[in-house]
């Protein structure tokens, strides 16, 4: 009795199997692209004209996602089935965490590569980089330059610290590289950090201006250990 129950299973199994790999019900009608792509109809033709009508459980998703990675500008791709012959692609593009000024406004992505951006994205929405020092770059390159991984380096720190201190930073000069400048807002508060561990120094940043009137306030100086130097505005 078992083993004829087993028998059944097994033949229920197999028998859905076949059907859902071979019926033409699932072959491959639409693609949805979510995400930044929005529906691209160019993008639908390059990665999926050679599928449609096929089973969409004998599609290799694995491997169009491969394909799709290798758009310099794509950051992750995930492509799921939805019954009965659509499949849905959800695709983000790679997001800046800062500006440059170089011949033109570009974003610097946290892995330290430069891309084009969208006049809106231009509007202020991130901290500029000044100093930076190319003389040419490749868009979507990382780049190991000292300054670009102090961009990083300063972008982990702050964020890991306090996410919202962030937003308030205007702009981070690097043209001394020993020596790089955070401009705070909304005051224009400059920040000297200096060299070493920034973690602490945007802790110790954080509790300077827990208890601080940032309107008074011209420079915090964090060059030294353990320290905050302040220096006020002079008053009239």
């Amino acid at each position: 009795m078992k083993t004829g129950y087993l028998v059944w299973i097994s033949f229920i199994f197999v028998g859905g199997f076949l059907f859902l790999t071979n019926s033409p019900w699932f072959g491959l009608k639409s693609v949805v692209l979510e995400g930044d792509w929005h529906n691209d109809k160019k993008e639908q033709e390059k990665f999926f004209s050679s599928y449609w009508g096929k089973n969409i459980f004998k599609i290799p998703l694995q491997d169009i996602e491969g394909k799709i990675r290798e758009e310099p500008m794509v950051e992750k791709v995930r492509i799921e089935r939805r019954l009965p012959s659509e499949l849905v692609v959800h695709s983000f593009w790679k997001k800046p965490v800062f500006l440059v000024n170089l011949d033109r406004i570009y974003g610097l992505t946290e892995s330290k590569e430069i891309i084009p951006i969208s006049d809106g994205e231009q509007a202020y929405k991130y901290p500029i980089i000044t100093g930076l020092g190319l003389s040419s770059f490749n868009f979507y390159q990382q780049m190991h330059t000292q300054k670009a991984n102090l961009c990083k380096k300063i972008y982990q720190a702050v964020t890991e610290v306090d996410p919202h201190l962030f937003t308030n930073i205007s702009e981070i000069n690097l043209k001394d590289a020993e020596n790089p400048v955070l401009f705070l807002l909304p005051f224009g508060v400059r920040v000297i950090l200096g060299t070493g561990d920034y973690f602490l120094k945007i802790k110790r940043l954080k509790s300077v201006l827990a208890v601080e009137d940032l309107k008074e306030i011209k420079t915090i100086d964090l060059r030294f250990k353990d320290q905050a130097l302040v220096k006020r505005k002079n008053k009239r």
